[in-house]
């Protein structure tokens, strides 16, 4: 599964993930990191995935998963109009940096 590393305080549900409230702000550098995945990278090993489905396994993993660190841009998901227009903005000003 493709992921991005993010070492930001994060919440489920309200209550914190990786850090502890009732502490002093601590730095993002030392946060326990959060793996958020990238949907538009994924890939599965077809013999374990359909046995597992021939098997009855009703789950979206089979077998072992490998989390993988893809780029920033990689990770960008495009849900609301909002979205797409932020990433255009992004886009028209990479286009400006010079490659090489």
């Amino acid at each position: 599964m493709a992921v991005n590393t993010l070492y930001q305080h994060c919440c489920l549900a309200g209550k914190p993930l990786n850090f502890d409230p009732n502490n002093a702000f601590e730095a993002t550098q030392t946060l326990e990191p959060i793996s958020r995945y990238v949907y538009s990278c994924m890939g599965w090993k077809r013999e374990t995935y359909t046995k597992q489905r021939d098997n009855g396994f009703g789950g979206l993993f089979p077998g072992h998963m490998a989390l993988v660190e893809v780029g920033i841009l990689a990770g960008m998901l495009i849900k609301y109009e909002e979205d797409f227009l932020l990433y255009s903005k992004i886009e028209e000003a990479m286009a400006l940096i010079p490659s090489g």
